[in-house]
């Protein structure tokens, strides 16, 4: 399933603007669905110029067009020439509609037409007042969306009053409060977990026969020391496990979290989190109610409980990059505010640069657990996970399987038990390109410009699946102490 961003609260429209949607190198462009976009654009109006063809009378539609910063996506391969602007605009809620012409009866007028007439700096409030900070044009020059182009681009940020639901508030990475005492209580952790390292780690761990927090490599940027860090997916899990590079080996633990003190990780969510934390408040305000919502507080009565699940129902039910963080937990007759530790955990960005086919992202498969919840944050493809932690120690009787990549038993000169299970697994941390004429790996703009953007791909690992027990015996000598010890 692919899940989008989440839509604003903005105004509903009338048909007549005839609203659509593109994806174009990579990015997403949908009404009231937020949006990254480097672009460029002249540092010279070009109106003195547009008046003046006007009076010869070509109609530019000047007279009704909203005032703002006009600009043009810039593509990837994008070379800076002199006179050109160039940088990257983020739209909380843009409006996208089909361009059809410059002119006034284009999409000008019907953006005039939509909005009471409002013409110029008018209709440019009007706009932002509806709940829209950008405006982005489609010319669609066939019924084939692959023929479809971004034209005129309006930026309208610059009129969004400060804390305006149009602009998404910002906070600093650790800023999340929360109520640590209560959390514990509150978590409800899935049953399988995964852990992944790097492959090299993989004897130390045998021999020591537990995880230990701070070994092997990860991409995790956490702050929590002492604590081992657990994903309820397993492809990010193989990304954890091969940060250091596409060619090298890893190791993945499904790891039963029953009997274990599993604790949410908030280091990477926080920031999420904290959003959801302020548009709750900001609801809970709109409907007068003096209660400061924190994560792990108790809620004070049952009434106030039920209003704020109706809340987050409604978050829900819209679109959005993740479902909303916070839920109501009921402990021991009583309810408290949650938060589930969600990530989007970014793919590959250069095969999103190079403007890939999305069916790249979609169709990515999870032969270990299933399906993978492919979604899009600011455009960037993700995937969505849930990050947990244990504190301390997780000892090898709790890990149910354990994933090993075919290559790491090359490397070590052992051999495959018989009869072991094997996988194919796919890593969107990485990509392959074809190989060029001298045999090496191309860039993704080199295969792109050859036309060989359909043997561009995610990078592939052949894993053997074995339970601990085999592990043992497949890697260790008979008479050493950790397989005796396991034995």
């Amino acid at each position: 399933m692919v899940a989008r961003p989440k839509r604003s609260g903005a105004t509903k429209l009338p048909a007549k603007l005839l609203l659509t949607t593109i994806r174009e190198y990579g990015l997403l462009f949908e009404t009231g669905v937020p949006v990254a976009m480097p672009f460029y654009r002249n540092t010279e109006s070009s109106r003195r110029h547009g008046v003046a063809l006007q009076r010869d009378g070509m109609d530019l539609g000047l007279k009704v067009e909203p005032a703002g910063r006009y600009m043009l996506h810039r593509q990837p391969n994008y070379r800076d020439l002199p006179g050109l602007e160039t940088g990257t605009v983020r739209f909380r809620s843009p409006l996208v509609l089909e361009h059809v012409s410059t002119k006034s009866t284009g999409w000008k007028g019907r953006l005039s037409a939509a909005f009471g007439g409002k013409k110029g700096k008018n209709l440019s409030k009007a706009i932002v007042k509806a709940g829209y900070d950008g405006i982005v044009t489609v010319d669609r020059y066939s019924r084939d969306p692959s023929q479809w182009y971004t034209s005129e681009i309006v930026d309208l940020t610059f009129l969004v009053p400060a804390g305006s639901s149009t602009r998404r508030p910002t906070r600093r990475r650790g800023s999340l409060s929360f109520r640590r005492g209560s959390l514990a209580k509150l978590v409800s952790a899935p049953e399988l977990l995964y852990h992944g390292t790097a492959a090299v780690n993989l004897m130390g761990i045998l021999e020591h026969g537990e995880l230990v927090p701070g070994k092997g490599s990860s991409p995790h940027r956490t702050k929590t020391k002492g604590a081992v860090f657990l994903t309820d997916e397993p492809v990010n899990a193989v990304m954890y496990g091969s940060a250091f590079g596409a060619d090298k080996s890893f190791v993945v633990f499904e790891v039963a979290t029953a009997g274990l003190d599993v604790l949410p990780d908030y280091d990477d969510a926080g920031r999420v989190i904290g959003w959801d934390v302020e548009e709750l408040a900001s609801e809970l305000k709109d409907r007068k109610v003096r209660w400061e919502p924190e994560v792990g507080r108790l809620i004070p009565d049952d009434s106030l409980a039920h209003d704020i699940v109706e809340i987050l129902d409604e978050y829900d039910q819209s679109e959005r990059a993740t479902p909303s963080t916070l839920s109501v937990e009921w402990v021991d007759g009583k309810p408290y505010l949650y938060a589930n530790p969600y990530l989007c955990q970014h793919i590959d960005d250069s095969a999103t640069r190079a403007a890939l086919d999305y069916d790249l992202y979609e169709s990515i498969e999870d032969p270990i657990g299933g399906g993978v919840d492919v979604s899009y944050d600011d455009g960037e493809p993700c995937i969505v996970t849930l990050q947990y932690m244990v504190t301390g120690k997780i000892a090898l009787p709790y890990v149910r399987r354990v994933f090993v990549s075919k290559r790491w038993f090359e490397e070590q000169g052992v051999r495959v038990p018989r009869g072991a299970k094997r996988l194919t697994v796919v890593n969107p941390g990485y990509i392959h390109t074809p190989l060029d004429e001298d045999g090496y790996a191309m860039t993704v703009d080199e295969a792109v410009d050859a036309g060989l953007e359909g043997q561009i791909g995610f990078s592939k690992h052949e894993v053997v699946v074995l339970n601990v027990a085999q592990l043992y015996k497949a890697v260790l000598p008979k008479g050493s102490a950790a397989r005796r010890w396991w034995w």
